[in-house]
């Protein structure tokens, strides 16, 4: 036997729905990342590879360097490559050259950064405009233990698969870094006073 007081059926679902929806809110923001406290951005010189020596190494120095009391941070690094090939006879028709690449930080060795998918890569004809080859690469994040400065070494390999008629390529990098703090808080706000620096060595 129903009351006077009972909640009518359209009413009690939308008192349900909103229910659902707040707490699928809650655990969105739960679940949301942690906001980025620093990022840069390194344009590496570009180098060149031929054929006949299909392998280069590029090492660098990643740096996060924090102000005030060091909180325990996260860092990732990314790279890209874009790479022109100039076949030495463009005139021949052959198979294409591939290229693959991976970047990596002291203390992983190549561990869990993957080579690259191998690219071909396309030869300019005369008249042509050029048309790179672009890579995109990733790494394990690195992790800052509380400290005021933390440092890693790193390396960027590069190498052709030769396939066909010899030639060289021009690889353009960048690597692009990114902090973020290791905790278990929601926040909203990036720290501050953090810095990342990428040199070349």
């Amino acid at each position: 036997m129903e009351t006077s007081s009972a909640i009518p059926p359209k009413r009690l679902w939308a008192v349900r729905l909103a229910v659902l929806v707040a707490g699928l809110g809650s655990i969105a923001t739960s679940m949301a990342p942690p906001p980025i406290s620093a990022q840069t951005t390194f344009d590496g010189k570009p180098f060149l590879i031929r054929s006949e020596a299909p392998k280069a190494t590029r090492t660098f120095r990643l740096e996060l360097l924090q102000e005030d009391t060091p909180h325990r941070m996260e860092v990732g690094l990314d790279g890209q490559l874009e790479v022109h090939w100039r076949q030495d006879d463009p005139s021949v028709q052959s198979a294409s050259t591939l290229v693959r690449a991976r970047v990596y930080v002291a203390g992983d060795d190549g561990y869990g950064s993957p080579w690259s998918e191998s690219m071909p890569l396309l030869a300019t004809r005369p008249g042509e405009a050029a048309r790179p080859t672009t890579l995109s690469l990733y790494t394990h994040p690195s992790v800052c233990e509380s400290s005021s400065t933390c440092e890693w070494r790193g390396t960027l390999e590069v190498e052709l698969i030769p396939n066909g008629a010899p030639g060289v390529a021009e690889v353009a990098w960048k690597l692009t870094s990114r902090a973020t703090e290791i905790t278990n808080e929601g926040k909203d706000e990036p720290l501050e006073g953090i810095e990342l620096r990428i040199t070349e060595e």
